[in-house]
């Protein structure tokens, strides 16, 4: 809107001194602003005065002009919101300000350009969160940790404190079972070896009574390496595991009772030999 011009009495013969500030205005930029001490408004004054001043209109025109040549060397540098200031100061100074088409095209042109790099840049914000998400829930699903993102976090690590302590409670209980266990053998393997000994000169086949001796011992250690591998927990969990290793157990003996059985005997057993191997098995 245009400023009101204040009531001045001035005479004819200070045009020229106005049109000299007026002048001096427009070199310091003070188009329009201050109020009432601008180059628009000394124009405006003289004009007052004598209406076809033709330097007092030069001179508004160039007011619009220099306005416009602002708005457009903001849009030159994509600056949308100032280019428009200036573009309405431009046309409040001077509706009919030569250039104004040509800038409203090139502006339309600048809008459409910044919206497509805008879309380009948002697109590319969201194929590089995609690709982010699919990394992430890769390696979730990798690792063994996807959990539902809805859960709160709070609830979440009260589970996972839980678990843990369910877990090392259950190592705990499994490390005792598995001493207790280990005792409990060596009795029994010593316990074998006496019985062994003790029938071993009366045994025609001492050679394959010490192979059948020595199936317990071996058996044994593929059972105690079963219940030492953690992974045989996590596929079979702690009753599955016991019963998947007893399993072994049973295929080992199978197997070795079957090679006893093929050997060739020998002529004559050494039985403290074999219970000082049987003793000395039974303490590994």
């Amino acid at each position: 809107e245009l400023q009101k011009i204040p009531s001045v009495n001035v005479r004819q013969q200070d045009i020229t001194k106005i049109l000299k500030d007026a002048q001096e205005d427009i070199s310091t930029q003070r188009l329009t602003t201050p109020k009432s001490n601008n180059a628009l408004n000394k124009y405006q004054m003289i004009l007052q005065l004598d209406p076809t001043n033709n330097a007092a209109k030069k001179g508004v025109k160039l007011i619009a002009q220099t306005y416009l040549s602002l708005a457009n060397s903001a849009l030159d540098n994509g600056d949308l919101a100032n280019a428009s200031v200036y573009r309405d100061r431009a046309k409040v100074v001077d509706a009919s300000v030569e250039g104004l088409d040509q800038f409203r095209a090139k502006y339309l042109q600048v809008e459409q350009k910044i919206a497509r790099a805008q879309k380009a840049q948002q697109e590319s914000e969201i194929e590089a969160k995609r690709r982010q998400n699919a990394r992430q829930e890769k390696q979730l699903f990798e690792l063994g940790l996807q959990r539902k993102l809805d859960k709160e976090k709070a609830a979440q690590r009260q589970i996972e404190e839980e678990n843990t302590r369910q877990l090392k409670a259950q190592q705990q209980a499994r490390l005792a079972a598995e001493k207790a266990a280990q005792k409990q053998a060596r009795q029994n393997c010593l316990s074998e070896c006496k019985q062994n000994l003790s029938t071993c000169d009366n045994s025609p086949q001492a050679d394959n009574q010490q192979c059948l001796a020595e199936i317990k011992t071996t058996c044994d250690k593929v059972q105690e390496a079963c219940l030492d591998d953690p992974q045989v927990y996590i596929l079979w969990g702690d009753l599955g595991a016991e019963s998947e290793c007893l399993g072994q157990w049973h295929e080992c003996e199978e197997d070795k009772a079957s090679q006893c059985s093929k050997s060739q005997p020998v002529a004559t057993p050494n039985c403290d030999a074999t219970y000082l191997s049987c003793e000395q098995s039974c303490q590994n």
